[in-house]
């Protein structure tokens, strides 16, 4: 064996922490076949639920070594799409600059502050407004499957508006549901 010599590993489903309909939060494993990537465009969201925390490796551009992550998970709320859920990969860390951070500081309508405790239930059922994008390559092109469709979408936070001001557009009609 060379030091190129690497252990296959099975890929272990995420568990999603969600609230069931009385509000009780629960855990449920999620499956592939329940996310469908949506069309770049603006659509009104709710966090629906989020992954028990996960170790994934860190490139080593950034330090190497391991990251905590999470997946968010949304529902769409829009006309187009309403009830089809995506979710988006984040690292473990809130603050005003973290992605997480961002992302549950503009759907609440507050940024996060330095030595705030945060409960991650508290993200449950937040509902705003978004632009989603799909995720791009280092060379800028969209991450595909072997069918060119996109394989992953992300929250743009700069373009999230709270319920009390979320508007619901549709996605772009050029771009079909499959």
């Amino acid at each position: 064996m060379s030091d190129y010599t690497y252990t296959a590993k099975d890929t272990t489903p995420s568990i999603m922490v969600r609230k069931d309909a009385a509000g009780n939060v629960i855990e449920v494993e999620a499956k592939r076949e329940d996310y469908t990537v949506p069309p770049s465009g603006q659509y009104k969201l709710e966090i629906t639920g989020f992954a028990k925390p996960f170790q994934m490796p860190r490139n080593a551009e950034y330090g190497g070594g391991e990251q905590t992550m999470t997946r968010l998970e949304f529902t769409i709320r829009s006309d187009k799409g309403n009830g089809r859920m995506f979710s988006q990969m984040v690292g473990l860390s809130f603050g005003p600059k973290s992605k997480l951070g961002g992302i549950f500081g503009a759907a609440r309508g507050k940024a996060i502050s330095a030595g705030e405790n945060i409960d991650m239930v508290d993200m449950l059922g937040l509902l705003f407004s978004s632009f989603v994008s799909h995720d791009k390559s280092k060379t800028g092109s969209v991450k595909v499957d072997d069918m060119g469709k996109p394989l992953y979408a992300s929250v743009v936070i700069d373009t999230i508006t709270p319920e009390a001001n979320a508007s619901a557009p549709s996605g772009s009609e050029e771009e079909i549901w499959n």
